[in-house]
């Protein structure tokens, strides 16, 4: 799968529900675990979106499974739970990155 910043994500009906902000990688095996879905909107809304929940992504857009719904029941990203890339003082077992 392509993950690209600022793609468009889409619930499994068709409607947009954000965009691709970030990616989650496992610091200890480096494989993306978990997108980071910016609802939109003024109140910078994020969710963590594990890639289980990914039907199909590409360039041009992310489309989810049936699972993940409208996003709202999943965990809101918090970067104070993460390790940005290229911090080494976290110890946090991810660490975020900008696709």
């Amino acid at each position: 799968m392509e993950y690209k910043q600022n793609a468009p994500v889409f619930a499994v009906n068709g409607d947009a529900v954000g965009h691709l902000d970030r990616v989650v990688v496992d610091a200890e095996t480096k494989a993306i675990t978990h997108i980071v879905v910016n609802k939109g909107g003024l109140s910078k809304d994020a969710r963590v979106v594990p890639i289980s929940l990914i039907a199909e992504a590409n360039a041009e857009r992310i489309s989810l499974q049936e699972g993940a719904g409208d996003l709202h029941g999943l965990q809101a990203f918090e970067e104070k739970h993460y390790v940005m890339s290229g911090d080494t003082t976290g110890g946090a077992p991810a660490v975020v990155s900008q696709p």
